[in-house]
């Protein structure tokens, strides 16, 4: 399965069958950039994030 989108192509596993797409903005300890995020889910509705706000340190 691949996910629609414009620049690129996300090749999903056998069974994953819906995309997300979207993009962490990533703020704090002078660092401030928005990281794109795309990849496969086995049903459709699953929030990635779940509407989460704040994720913490990032090694």
């Amino acid at each position: 399965y691949n996910c629609p989108e414009k620049a690129s192509q996300q090749f999903c596993p056998v069974g994953q069958t819906h995309c997300y797409n979207g993009v962490l903005k990533l703020r704090g300890g002078g660092i401030a950039t928005n990281l794109k995020v795309q990849g496969c889910l086995p049903k459709p509705g699953c929030d990635l994030l779940n509407g989460t706000q704040k994720i913490g340190p990032i090694a």
